[in-house]
């Protein structure tokens, strides 16, 4: 209400001063107009008279309670009130930046925690699948390498059994064929 305190005394002056300029006396003649005379005691019938100013003086102030009245104060309510408006949605909109700001910071903690919860799931299942394969590969292995130890077991008694067989018949041929060359039997 401080802050219009100036706004008051301007409105009051000036309607003082106007209300003294207009009951200031003029007069006319037939070349010239003179609002503000150079003299009180002229032959104007608007003469000095002291019992004016005081009826001036308070139809001033009768007239600035009543524009105080009627014009200023519900003007300086109608500013004041917009004051109140504005400083409330300054607050409301400052608490809705703060509540903004917080929910931007969960949600932005959130996404941050998903996101390391997913990465360490993550490493988790690759160093499952990693142990899984590694654990197929080591079980392929054993069984290639012991299906290959029985293929070349399997391979070396059938070579030791050909060989024995073999040996048996290239004697079995050779006494056939020396039998045959000598024309007799060896036996």
């Amino acid at each position: 209400m401080n802050r219009l305190l100036p706004v008051r005394l301007g409105a009051a002056l000036l309607v003082l001063v106007a209300t003294l300029a207009g009951a200031a006396s003029a007069s006319a003649s037939e070349a010239t107009l003179d609002i503000l005379p150079t003299g009180i005691d002229s032959a104007n019938p608007m003469e000095w008279r002291p019992y004016l100013l005081v009826g001036l003086v308070a139809l001033i102030l009768v007239l600035s309670k009543l524009l105080n009245r009627i014009v200023f104060e519900p003007l300086v309510q109608v500013l004041e009130e917009r004051d109140k408006r504005i400083d409330g949605a300054r607050t409301r909109a400052g608490d809705l930046a703060r509540e903004a700001a917080a929910l931007l910071a969960r949600y932005e903690d959130a996404v941050r925690e998903t996101r390391e919860g997913a990465g360490a799931d993550r490493r988790v299942r690759m160093e499952e699948a990693r142990r899984s394969y590694q654990a197929a590969i080591g079980e392929a292995r054993g069984v290639s390498e012991a299906e290959i130890h029985r293929t070349r077991t399997e391979v070396g008694e059938a070579v030791s059994a050909a060989r024995t067989t073999l040996e048996q018949d290239a004697r079995g041929l050779a006494r056939d064929l020396a039998e045959r060359l000598l024309g007799r039997s060896l036996a």
